[in-house]
């Protein structure tokens, strides 16, 4: 028999012992409450306010979160595979180390979150709103940002975007230094102010670098090595070994 507790009242609750099994969480008020290495995989989460909850390590493979308000929230080590967080709101939240590997995010406010080291492979980013947000160290291969993402001011330092999509993406302002953009797409991207220092853009698409800062190592018509290139392939299928599709 499932436990409907849409108008229940949770807010600050620890529930990491409660028996949430068949629960219907959707639209709860579940503000400030502890799920903390909970198992949700697949729940149905709707609507829900999860404002400053804390979810580290928490499983969200599959859940649905369309809508949900999760401003706040520390999601620290959070598994969200594939799952659905259309028009939700995060932000200021703590994504550090998430795993939001096909993870749709479309439309999704993102400002100020720290997704500092996030596994993003094959995310959905498209008209999310990523400004000010720090994605230093994310591995954010074939992610895609098209239909306008919005990352002015983000901090991409040292990110991963190989074979991205960020074509028309606002990238204002964003700092890009020493990240790994090989074979993304960048056209028709707004990059003034952009700092590009020590980025490789060999086998890039990318438009007009005149507005730009930094000197990037190399540029879009420069030459990359074969052992380069295997370089690469081999760091790539690391990340991939480490994630998996747990």
């Amino acid at each position: 028999m499932q436990k409907y507790l849409r108008s229940r009242y949770l807010r600050k609750k620890h529930l990491e012992e409660a028996d949430l099994e068949d629960a219907v969480l959707h639209r709860t008020d579940l503000r400030g409450a502890n799920l903390s290495c909970r198992d949700l995989r697949g729940e149905y989460l709707e609507g829900a306010d999860l404002r400053g909850a804390v979810l580290q390590l928490t499983d969200l493979r599959g859940a649905n979160l369309i809508g949900a308000n999760l401003e706040g929230a520390d999601l620290t080590g959070a598994h969200l595979l594939r799952a659905d967080l259309e028009d939700a709101i995060l932000s200021d939240s703590i994504l550090v180390c998430a795993n939001l590997k096909c993870t749709n995010l479309e439309g999704a406010r993102l400002d100020n979150a720290d997704l500092e080291s996030a596994y993003m492979s094959g995310t959905r980013l498209g008209n999310a709103n990523l400004c000010e947000a720090n994605l230093s160290g994310a591995y954010m291969s074939n992610s895609t940002f098209v239909s306008a993402a919005y990352l002015v001011g983000a901090n991409l330092q040292g990110a991963f975007l190989w074979q991205a999509n960020l074509e028309g993406a606002d990238l204002r302002g964003a700092n890009l230094s020493n990240a790994c953009i090989l074979q993304a797409n960048l056209e028709d991207a707004y990059l003034r102010g952009a700092n590009l220092q020590n980025v490789d853009l060999r086998r890039v698409l990318i438009g007009d670098l005149e507005d730009t800062i930094g000197t990037p190592s190399h540029l879009p018509g420069d030459s990359l090595g074969k052992w380069e290139h295997a370089f690469l392939k081999m760091r790539l299928a690391s990340f991939r070994l480490w994630v998996g599709d747990k």
